[in-house]
């Protein structure tokens, strides 16, 4: 598979974002698992849009963190998966810019062309 737009080792695990014919796939496991490991794993998920990815991304992201039920843990833990969730995001806007249809915006400032 050659669009892997997104290979990354956080702690002991390896994070990917891929897409075959149809689907956004994120996936994750080992640090040393091969890919074809991790996308046959039972942590790869299948998206049809990259906004339901990132939404259960979020939640997934939030619910690992969050350790009890108190307001400052719950802000915490919400803190942490939107950072995590945001880079994971600012990453793949800057390796995917020249793979994904856009409409007319500029690649530096994100604006509409005029």
């Amino acid at each position: 598979m050659n669009n892997i737009f997104y290979d990354k080792i956080m702690g002991n695990r390896r994070y990917i974002f891929t897409k075959n014919k149809r689907n956004w796939i994120w996936g994750h496991g080992p640090k040393d698992a091969s890919l074809e490991n991790i996308l046959r794993s039972k942590h790869t998920c299948y998206y049809t849009s990259i906004e339901s990815m990132f939404v259960n991304l979020l939640e997934t992201r939030f619910r690992m963190h969050i350790t009890e039920f108190t307001v400052k843990n719950f802000r915490k833990s919400l803190k942490k998966a939107f950072s995590e969730v945001r880079i994971i995001g600012k990453t793949l806007d800057a390796v995917t810019w020249d793979k994904i249809k856009r409409g007319d915006y500029c690649k530096h400032c994100n604006k509409k062309k005029e």
